[in-house]
């Protein structure tokens, strides 16, 4: 987003990536919760799951790599949860830090903690909003002209699974790699000229050290150390 290059990791075996999830202690299977859902940008990836019982799971998606930097390409989000199977009897052992969601979380000594919430760190998008709501209006409309947005089509298209996870009788082997993955760096033309444009739009709406009109809800962030 912010860089003047594309990255390609391109180099991954039948364009694959996998994590490798730990095997809960205690647990004598592993199966599918319904809530788990995945989406994908474009329709165009899929993914898979395999199971090693008391050794692990192996969640992997293969998305196709661009073939141009001007095109967009795939993504997956979404959510896996996992359904571990305990004997009559039995039970998980606790988290290492001792702690669970919810509203409140317990440490393995009984006390309670209330889980930290974050602070919203003031964005450079979240300053430049606020220059622009305090234009005029005809200026704000002539301002917003100039930045049009690319009309991309992105879906939210489920991410196709097998009906059932492989079984496998052991995990694969870890292949030790002379060298890691590599990432392709690709001058991104288009962008390089986008951004060009748009600073000299902003330049000439604002000017070269535009004063932001400061908002009581969002306080001006102080500059960082360097």
């Amino acid at each position: 987003f912010c860089s003047s290059e594309q990255h390609y990791l391109d180099d991954l075996v039948n364009d694959t990536f996998t994590f490798r999830l730990p095997w809960r202690p205690g647990a004598t299977d592993v199966g599918v919760n319904p809530a788990t859902v995945f989406e994908s940008r474009l329709g165009q990836a899929t993914g898979s799951l395999a199971v090693a019982n008391n050794q692990g799971v192996l969640l992997s998606f293969t998305m196709a790599v661009p073939q141009s930097p001007l095109l967009p390409g795939e993504m997956v989000n979404g959510e896996l949860h996992l359904k571990w199977s305990v004997p009559p009897g039995g039970h998980f052992p606790p988290p290492l830090d001792g702690t669970f969601a919810g509203p409140a979380a317990t440490a393995s000594g009984g006390a309670t903690r209330t889980p930290v919430v974050e602070q919203r760190e003031d964005e450079p998008e979240d300053r430049l909003a606020r220059l622009v709501a305090g234009l005029a209006p005809a200026q704000r409309q002539q301002f917003e002209a100039k930045f049009p947005r690319n009309p991309v089509a992105f879906y939210r298209a489920p991410v196709r699974f097998p009906t059932a996870p492989t079984r496998l009788a052991t995990l694969p082997v870890r292949v030790t790699r002379a060298r890691g993955p590599v990432a392709r760096g690709v001058a991104d033309a288009q962008k390089a000229a986008k951004d060009r444009q748009n600073l000299e739009t902003f330049k000439a709406t604002f000017g070269d050290r535009p004063v932001e009109p400061l908002d009581g809800r969002i306080p001006r962030t102080p500059p960082r150390p360097r």
